[in-house]
């Protein structure tokens, strides 16, 4: 009868042993399928924000999109309004330098956005809408999307828009031109279609951007 009731026991005690393992493992599992859980949704949002960057930024709110391309002359300008900006003291900006546009690498800023927008022309230039794309001081503009009329004193007017902002450090105390070379304003750029002279000589002026600069207009239009 002991024995019996010792073997009763013993299978009692296998039977609760197992029942425990399986317990165990049951729950393994179900942490194991929690854990998956939480991994896809973690990567199904980060995949969600990754898809989402481009739209994020708000092309209207970069830049306005007026319906004209390119201004030749500054008097043929329709726009509802300007501002005439005034030009530094000490400089005339004939020296025109450059930055690759290859060098703006935030995807999450303005100018990146900006750029997807943009085109290189025949001439290496970075252009939205036909406007050229350049980078200014503070005084002439605090944001990506500002849009400038710059006449020069050989007749020829460019219409630009301001792609990036130069650092108030690298600008006079007026943040209105880099004190080392007079530039006033600097020309966004494909380097791999500029001519190599120009590269070479760190000047991009040519043709239609020649002279000094007589004139910085603010464009402004209805909201």
């Amino acid at each position: 009868m002991r024995n019996h009731y010792s073997k009763f026991i013993n299978k009692n005690n296998k039977c609760k042993e197992e029942w425990i393992f399986e317990i165990l493992f049951i729950l393994i599992l179900i942490l194991m399928c929690i854990f998956c859980i939480l991994q896809l949704n973690v990567s199904g949002k980060q995949e969600v924000i990754v898809k989402k960057i481009p739209i994020l930024i708000n092309v209207e709110e970069i830049v306005h999109v007026p319906k004209i391309v390119y201004i030749p002359k500054i008097q043929n300008l329709t726009p509802t309004d300007t501002n005439s900006l005034e030009l530094p003291q000490a400089s005339q900006g004939e020296f025109k330098t450059y930055m690759s546009y290859t060098t703006i690498t935030n995807t999450m800023s303005k100018q990146w956005a900006l750029q997807q927008l943009a085109k290189t022309d025949d001439n290496g230039f970075r252009k939205f809408n036909g406007k050229y794309i350049i980078a200014v001081g503070t005084y002439y503009a605090e944001e990506v999307g500002k849009e400038l009329i710059i006449e020069f004193d050989t007749g020829n007017c460019i219409y630009a828009i301001v792609g990036d902002i130069k650092m108030d450090n690298h600008t006079d105390e007026n943040n209105q031109y880099i004190p080392m070379n007079g530039n006033i304003i600097e020309f966004i750029v494909d380097i791999d279609k500029m001519d190599d002279l120009l590269l070479k000589l760190g000047d991009v002026s040519s043709n239609e951007l020649r002279g000094k600069i007589i004139n910085i207009e603010e464009v402004k239009y209805n909201e």
